[in-house]
């Protein structure tokens, strides 16, 4: 019987969606009978030790973008914090006449009163000085307008007159000075300056030597004409941003004169105000944050919440978008959202990779590494073991989130691209891939669940692939994470555990192995009657996904709860299809597992024996009497016994089940297979065989 779970924010019924692509199978089809189905369960160790180190990932994850209120925060819209604090743009906010415009000595002194000198000031001075022209080359919000009018304000004396002009004069050899002994400023925002020549540097040189005039442009990478000028080195200098620090100190001495120096100290140096200057490293920012904090002073307002105000990661994405960075600064940033916690290689194959998609490296050599500390300063390369290569981290966890939501849903022209990206990375072979690729995908899909459902996440579900099916589940405990949508996600998963039929198999699969992930923290009760479903279904091919998922949610501390499901699901007749599933879980969800190094990781039935001694016991004796599953049981008991060997502090637990297992007909079985196995390989089937006889 089918029931109305339709996601709220969904279409009716979200299975009607176009269907994904027919895929070839990534590995051998699933069983299709009990005698398969018994025979290939957990026959691949490898694909088990990738289960949970994805499932590790997708919760390390989560925690690191997790809010204080333990949600996720999803960035859209427009952003206001703080007043005017997040914007700032072009000088004036305005776009500039044709003609001269002066400017006035307000702005004058709000440029060059507290003005902080960047490193390379004295060589625009000096060829301004010289030359009475400067090109000044650099990236918007690095503080070249300031720069551009000390500059002039230093050469022409403390008396300037200073007008600004239109960038059309740029590459213009028909242009005159229009007003002798004048500084002037170009803010070339349309890269006309690629269009200056070596004609037009030397006239123009020229004319202002001689109407005793300064010109300062300020514009933008060198490109175009003036990349191939022969003489572009006398003239351009590249800019240089100031200390943000040392803005904010001149700014708050200027805006609150009566500060003592000690206090001045204290409030810089706090470690929670220096980050986001450091980060966001504008000297527009720092200027803004001193005149909110003077601000505060002035009111006397109790500062901290003031500058935890600061750490805003949306407003810092949406600053860094407003400088329109390039292609190669877009993919490498998006790369590290997707790929956090990667090595550097791999963020930066995955960036050359997304770079290629998005029109190709602009003939330019890539060298992210070399770039990283010096224009990437929210992106940072860490080295969490010392044994092991640096990983590529966003300094904050929640600047992951803001760079993905803002890069997806406001570039509409990288959205097809990037979701083709993500495809071939959520096929990735190294599971660590895939999963922060799919764990990426989740977040993208928390701001849209319906866009994300029928673009992405259902034909992943879908796919013949287990692979890409798995990266479906990953997305959606993402989403499940965001409160409005976690009703949702459930509902939509109940929906798929009762998709009958071989050819729906795909859906209850995924909803079986999703549910062992955090969306089963919140209700594993709720999950386990999702696993309920899907293994009283009949398909032998579903029983796999079922064990992943009963595995997981023991592994993630809810071992009780699975327990007393597997109980009330073998109470059945020994054989019937039900019972032999569900013992086969048990012992799926029992079974030790080694490490990729060899090492035989302690499962967390046995670690948590002391606690569920009765119900494991009861739930073993099933396992040994029923003739299917006794192989499989016995495997999975013996494993534990030769565990006991390497970890002695689970051995009294043990000795403590095997007791309980021991009762009426079972007693011969348990003392046949510890002689057997002592045989085989001597301690500990040894001890435990002696002290159990002692209880006997």
């Amino acid at each position: 019987m089918r029931t109305d779970t339709t996601p709220a924010d969904t279409d009716p019924d979200p299975l009607a969606a176009e269907p994904a692509p027919p895929e070839a199978e990534d590995g051998p089809p699933p069983p299709s009978s009990r005698a398969e189905a018994l025979e290939q369960l957990g026959t691949d160790p490898a694909e088990r030790r990738d289960s949970l180190r994805s499932d590790r990932i997708l919760t390390r994850g989560l925690d690191r973008i997790a809010a204080p209120g333990g949600r996720i925060t999803v960035f859209q819209g427009d952003i206001q914090v703080m007043g005017d604090l997040v914007t700032g743009g072009k000088p004036g906010g305005r776009r500039y006449a044709p003609r001269s415009t002066p400017v006035g000595p307000a702005e004058l002194d709000d440029h060059t009163g507290c003005f902080v000198p960047p490193d390379g000031f004295d060589d625009v001075t000096a060829t301004l000085r010289a030359r009475h022209l400067v090109i000044v080359s650099g990236p918007r919000r690095t503080g070249r307008y300031s720069t551009a009018l000390a500059a002039l304000v230093h050469e022409t004396g403390p008396e300037p007159r200073v007008s600004r002009l239109h960038g059309r004069v740029l590459g213009n050899l028909a242009w005159r000075v229009p007003q002798p002994g004048t500084g002037f400023v170009v803010v070339d925002d349309d890269n006309a300056a690629d269009a200056i020549t070596d004609a037009w540097l030397t006239r123009t040189a020229e004319e202002l030597r001689e109407a005793g005039s300064h010109l300062v442009v300020v514009t933008g990478p060198v490109r175009g004409a003036l990349a191939t000028a022969t003489h572009r080195g006398t003239y351009v200098v590249e800019h240089l941003p100031p200390d943000p620090v040392e803005v904010l100190r001149a700014r708050l001495v200027r805006a609150a004169p009566h500060w003592s120096a000690e206090s001045l100290d204290d409030l810089v140096t706090r470690r929670e105000l220096l980050d986001p200057l450091i980060e966001r490293g504008t000297p527009g920012f720092a200027a803004r944050v001193a005149e909110r904090l003077a601000q505060g002073v002035r009111y006397d307002e109790d500062l901290a919440p003031v500058i935890a105000a600061l750490r805003d990661a949306d407003a810092q994405v949406v600053e860094w978008l407003s400088a329109e960075p390039d292609t190669r600064d877009l993919a490498f940033t998006l790369a590290a959202a997707v790929l956090e916690e990667s090595t550097y290689l791999t963020v930066a194959d995955g960036a050359v990779a997304l770079l290629g998609r998005l029109g190709g490296t602009g003939g330019r050599a890539l060298r992210y590494q070399r770039e990283l500390v010096a224009e990437h300063t929210w992106i940072e390369l860490v080295r969490p073991d010392p044994d092991e290569p640096p990983v590529v981290r966003f300094r904050h966890g929640d600047l992951r989130a803001a760079v993905l939501s803002r890069l997806y849903y406001e570039l509409d022209g990288l959205r097809p691209k990037v979701l083709e990206w993500l495809g071939t990375l959520v096929d990735h072979l190294d599971v660590e891939v895939r999963t922060r690729a799919a764990f990426a995908a989740g977040v993208l899909a928390a701001g849209d669940f319906q866009h994300a459902l029928h673009r992405y996440l259902l034909p992943w579900a879908r796919a013949k692939s287990a692979v890409r099916r798995h990266s479906a589940t990953v997305a959606l405990n993402v989403v499940a994470a965001v409160p409005r949508h976690t009703a949702a996600v459930w509902a939509l998963l109940e929906q798929w555990a009762a998709t009958g039929g071989p050819r729906q198999r795909a859906l209850p699969a995924a909803a079986a192995t999703a549910v062992g992930g955090p969306i089963g923290d919140t209700d594993p009760d709720r999950a386990l009657r999702v696993l309920s479903t899907v293994v009283t279904s009949g398909d032998w091919g579903l029983l796999d996904p079922v064990a992943a998922g009963a595995r997981l949610l023991v592994e993630r501390g809810h071992d009780r709860e699975v327990l007393a499901a597997l109980l009330v699901w073998t109470e059945g007749k020994s054989g019937d299809d039900t019972t032999v599933k569900a013992l086969t879980v048990f012992v799926a969800a029992a079974d030790v597992l080694t490490s990729a190094r060899g090492e035989p990781l302690v499962p967390a039935l046995l670690a948590g024996a002391a606690d569920h001694r009765e119900a494991l016991a009861l739930l073993w004796r099933r396992a040994l009497a029923d003739q299917e599953v006794k192989p499989l049981a016995e495997a999975a008991l013996r494993a534990w016994v030769r565990l006991v060997g390497l970890a002695p502090e689970h051995y009294g637990a043990l000795l403590d089940v095997l007791d309980e297992i021991a009762v009426d007909e079972h007693e011969d079985r348990v003392f046949h297979l510890l002689e057997r196995w002592a045989r085989e390989s001597g301690h500990p089937a040894v001890d435990l065989h002696d002290d159990l006889l002692q209880r006997a």
